[in-house]
């Protein structure tokens, strides 16, 4: 598979959604699978510490035509949480699986 047909795929089945600093989201999801169309994601490892989120540490950065998969998280809580946050004006696709 070529990188035309995958974004291919992912345009004619996915959720165009815009993913900028100030719309955070929680990849907690393993049936779903997000393609970076334009910008840029950085993903978090965020520790769950007591009631809520502890700090944020910076894990990697995905650009256009990279893609992001959901993870599972552990069934007696999650002790880790990966956080995605978009650049700017950045625009992915959320296929669910």
């Amino acid at each position: 598979m070529n990188d035309a047909s995958l974004v291919e795929v992912f345009a004619g089945d996915g959720l165009l959604q815009s993913a900028g600093s100030n719309q955070p989201f929680w990849l907690d999801e393993p049936a779903s699978v997000w393609l970076v169309h334009r910008g840029a994601v950085d993903v978090f490892i965020v520790p769950q510490v007591g009631d809520g989120p502890g700090l944020r540490t910076h894990f990697f950065r995905a650009g256009p035509g990279q893609i992001i998969f959901g993870l599972a998280q552990d069934e007696r809580g999650p002790a880790l949480r990966f956080q995605a946050v978009g650049s700017n004006e950045t625009e992915l696709y959320l296929l669910p699986l």
